[in-house]
């Protein structure tokens, strides 16, 4: 049986009032139209995944005919949604969509951040080839930081953010990939995580996490398989960690010093 797929570009995210997805890549094109080519050119057909739906979500009071412009070639079927103020009211707006589109529980959405300037087809190529051998409900790829650092060095390591785990630390990719039904049922209480994000403690206490979790998490006592293990326990669902090598996956742009990092980043592509 093949599964189903829907592509959902989060396009909402800004550095000085200006969509971070506009950002050009080595392609001389923006993130948003690089990210949507290579994306489009898998062989979903070889991996027996059916892709249904394209969605974008551009950014809240935005013009929404400065996304649909850079599409008008396209053959491929997209709905342009409006995103929200943050993003668990973007998410929320995927969901309404899904639920008014009769989507099945089963179909799958790969949530795809549009920061990531380095992308390429055989690390997209990888994730999708590896979510399709694999069962599960969620499926989350990451780099270690010894990978990470291998790659763009100790100075551009040390502005990521790593969570820190037994033997390495590791931070994620801009793409989950989450059955609809899962992310339909358990919204509430990812809706008060990601609004928690930055305060661990509120999160354990909405989870009810004991005493010893809560220390081995703060502490990185956990394996990657042990914190896999922990949270498919907490939510009742079957999570898949997906380590890759890939670093240029997780090379995303928040704010400027990332910009002059991607800079860096090209100025020493071009010695090549």
């Amino acid at each position: 049986m093949k599964r189903k797929l829907i592509l959902c570009f989060l396009a909402g995210g800004k550095i000085d009032n200006q969509p971070k997805c506009f950002i050009k890549t080595p392609n001389n094109k923006t993130i948003l139209e690089e990210e949507f080519e290579i994306f489009n050119k898998i062989y979903y057909n070889e991996y027996n995944i059916e892709l249904e739906n394209t969605i974008i979500l551009y950014p809240k009071n935005y013009e929404k005919v400065e996304f649909t412009k850079l599409f008008e070639k396209t053959e491929i079927n997209i709905e342009f949604l409006e995103g929200g103020e943050t993003l668990q009211e973007t998410i929320n707006n995927v969901i309404v969509f899904t639920e008014n589109k009769k989507i099945e529980d089963n179909t799958f959405i790969c949530f795809i951040s549009t920061d990531t300037p380095l992308i390429n087809y055989e690390s997209v190529d990888d994730i999708i080839k590896r979510f399709s051998l694999l069962d599960g409900d969620v499926f989350y790829p990451f780099v270690s930081k010894e990978v990470y650092r291998v790659k763009f060095g100790e100075k551009m390591a040390k502005n990521r953010t790593f969570i820190k785990l037994k033997k390495d630390s590791f931070c994620g990719t801009g793409i989950v990939i989450i059955k609809k039904g899962i992310l339909f049922n358990l919204w509430g209480k990812i809706k008060k995580i990601l609004e928690n994000r930055k305060n661990p403690y509120q999160i354990a206490k909405l989870l009810n996490l004991d005493p010893i979790t809560i220390i081995k998490i703060m502490t990185g006592g956990y394996t990657v398989l042990e914190l896999e293990k922990k949270i498919n326990s907490i939510f009742q669902i079957k999570a898949q960690g997906m380590l890759t090598n890939f670093a240029n996956l997780a090379f995303n742009i928040d704010n400027q010093q990332d910009i002059k990092d991607y800079e860096e980043i090209l100025k020493e592509k071009s010695k090549l």
